[in-house]
């Protein structure tokens, strides 16, 4: 058999086929960026069992069991990586998530510093350093740390993620919402925009919106269990109470004492009706995290659902103690403190008490939610007929409101967009937040709860709605729903409105339309409103009104049109009753209250009761024909 040969050498001078470590870590860099995470996991083993303390493979294997969710192993690594290579940011950047995952914020942001030393302008770490910074209250801290981010990436999907949580912390949900879209249009998948459009879109009364996003959020990441605390809130808020609190639990296994799913877990058993529970197991975590801010919210939060409006308001001072400012504090401090009467502690002293001549600017914006508002559009009209000018600044979707509160003028009526567009009148006028109007006019709690209608609808539009019904039967009713409110749902509307007789009329005019597939024999006035005054006009032509607590109903007490509320016991300051069981706001109104978890029959014998009182004291006293 012949010698074999020797191979020459190859040119470039290297001995062997086998690549470098260099090569490696290169190779499985590749095999993230590719979405193989466990290609690139058996590369950086492989390399460390050759070289223990090879940092860079140190440093990747933290951030790939970072990514698959293992944080105990992750921590190590990332740890021995900072140790052997401390001059490499990355590794503190992961580390500040681990920590962060584990709910350590102070640990979180002493790596982010590490890191940011070391790149004084990585938006990579400024991101995560001014989210750090508000997860540990410090807001101020955090703005310009942000901005900084967004003067350097303003098409950053991160980027624009953290700016978005600036906005929501600071009330602008607005421009919060146009961040996260922003986000999802440079990057579809983002599952934390999506995550955070869910929980804004949550908070501002569109289920299905929050769901939609929750999903695409847990569809992106699958594992993580902050998704999973937002889908179940998502599913809460559209009534699948049971599907969410078996995702809850099941995420619980495997994070047994991540705040996020335990804060979750209460609101789910406060709304299955296990207040107590709720109650006792967020009160259990505190003693052990006294100031976490995310538990002191869900307390508050849990308190004011429950119907406890004294314990409501200690927690909601808490909670604002621990973040100053936060929006929802402040709503449950201004709900509790309204809820216990203590009206003189929420209208705050504007100004002098002369009112004659003065001339006022009233902005009606999103840090007074519109349900909130409405109620006190009456210190507007009061104050009008006490001779202010008072004019509104309001954004679009308010302005046909505005429009509507009574005026004895025309001009103090109309209500502009823009301060700009009456410019001497604005730079002479007081700026005079709504809440503060019931005091700078003057007005007592016998003014503000007097019970005299105060919005005029558009006589045109009203008379419209009066000759497209008049061939309808009476009592017109009007009625509006949605399925994860208290109730009714629209099934159940149905078999109450057809015990009522006349004619049913929806004013539900938002995606929930499509529900009247099941009651045709309903008007759909939903079809014609486009503008709040386009409902105003048509609640004015109605007999009676019955709904959840949403714009119909108050548009309806506001007009002083008899009606029924269907509503979250002692939760809501507007539907304050007197010994009789009337609405103290709206006085031609009757609350329902319904317990959280109790199912509609506990309360549809007094829903109909109810419903035929406000007939009774429409005029019309049963189902009426109309005239040949």
């Amino acid at each position: 058999m012949p010698a074999r040969r020797k191979r020459d050498p190859l040119p470039t001078g290297r001995t062997s086929m086998m690549p470098t470590v260099d090569e490696r870590l290169a190779a499985a860099s590749r095999h993230l960026v590719q979405n193989r995470p466990a290609d690139a996991e058996a590369i950086y083993r492989d390399v460390l069992q050759q070289d223990p303390r090879n940092a860079g493979a140190m440093a990747g294997l933290g951030a790939v069991l970072l990514r698959s969710g293992q944080l105990d192993e992750a921590y190590e690594f990332l740890g021995r990586a900072t140790t052997l290579d401390p001059k490499n940011p990355a590794p503190y950047r992961n580390l500040a998530v681990v920590y962060r995952a584990r709910e350590e914020p102070a640990n979180a942001l002493t790596c982010l510093e590490a890191a940011l030393e070391l790149e004084p302008d990585s938006v990579d770490t400024l991101v995560p350093l001014g989210e750090a910074l508000i997860a540990l209250g410090r807001l101020d801290d955090a703005v310009p740390v942000i901005e900084k981010a967004h003067g350097r990436a303003p098409e950053s999907v991160p980027v624009l993620i953290a700016l978005g949580g600036l906005h929501t912390l600071r009330g602008d949900l607005p421009k919060a919402i146009s961040c996260y879209h922003r986000a999802v249009e440079l990057a579809p998948e983002a599952p934390e925009a999506h995550a955070n459009l869910a929980t804004l879109y949550g908070s501002s009364g569109r289920p299905k919106d929050a769901l939609e996003h929750a999903e695409r959020a847990v569809l992106a990441e699958p594992l993580n269990p902050g998704f999973t605390a937002v889908l179940a809130g998502a599913l809460e808020e559209t009534g699948e109470t049971p599907r969410a609190l078996a995702l809850v639990n099941r995420a619980l296994v495997m994070h047994p004492h991540m705040v996020a799913l335990r804060c979750r877990l209460a609101s789910l058993e406060l709304a299955s009706g296990a207040v107590d529970r709720a109650l006792a197991g967020i009160a259990r975590l505190l003693k052990e995290r006294r100031d976490d801010p995310a538990l002191l919210e869900t307390m508050t939060l849990l308190l004011h659902r429950a119907g406890r409006p004294e314990q409501a308001l200690a927690a909601a001072r808490e909670f604002l103690r621990a973040r100053p400012g936060a929006p929802l504090g402040a709503r449950v401090e201004r709900h509790a403190l309204l809820m216990l009467g203590r009206h003189h502690e929420v209208w705050p002293d504007a100004g002098p008490a002369a009112v004659a001549e003065a001339r006022i600017v009233v902005r009606l914006n999103d840090a007074l939610p519109v349900l909130e508002a409405i109620p006190l559009l009456r210190a507007i009209a009061l104050g009008r007929a006490r001779g202010a000018a008072i004019r509104v600044l309001a954004p679009s979707f308010l302005a046909p409101l505005a429009s509507c509160v009574a005026a004895p003028d025309a001009d103090a009526a109309d209500p502009v967009e823009d301060e700009h567009d009456s410019a001497e009148w604005f730079r002479t006028a007081e700026k005079v937040p709504l809440l503060a109007l019931p005091a700078r006019c003057g007005l007592s709690d016998a003014d503000l709860l007097d019970g005299a209608p105060y919005l005029v609808p558009s006589p045109d539009k009203a008379a419209m709605w009066r000759q497209a019904l008049e061939a309808m039967p009476k009592p017109w009713i009007g009625f509006a729903w949605a399925p994860h409110r208290p109730g009714p749902r629209v099934e159940e509307m149905r078999a109450l409105l057809g015990r009522a007789g006349g004619t049913p009329v929806s004013l539900v005019w938002d995606q929930n339309r499509v529900q009247l597939s099941v009651m045709p024999e309903a008007i759909d006035a939903g079809l014609h409103i486009e503008q709040l005054d386009d409902l105003i006009a048509a609640v004015s032509a109605l007999d009676a009104v019955i709904g959840i607590d949403g714009l119909p109903v108050h548009v309806a007490g506001a007009l002083g049109k008899p009606g029924v509320a269907v509503v979250p016991r002692r939760q809501l300051w507007y539907w304050r009753m007197d010994a009789a069981g009337a609405s103290l706001w709206y006085p031609s109104m009757r609350p329902v209250e319904r317990d959280p978890g109790t199912p509609w029959e506990a309360c549809a014998e007094a829903v109909e009761a109810a419903l035929a009182e406000a007939v009774r004291q429409s005029g019309v006293a049963g189902p009426v024909a109309p005239e040949a």
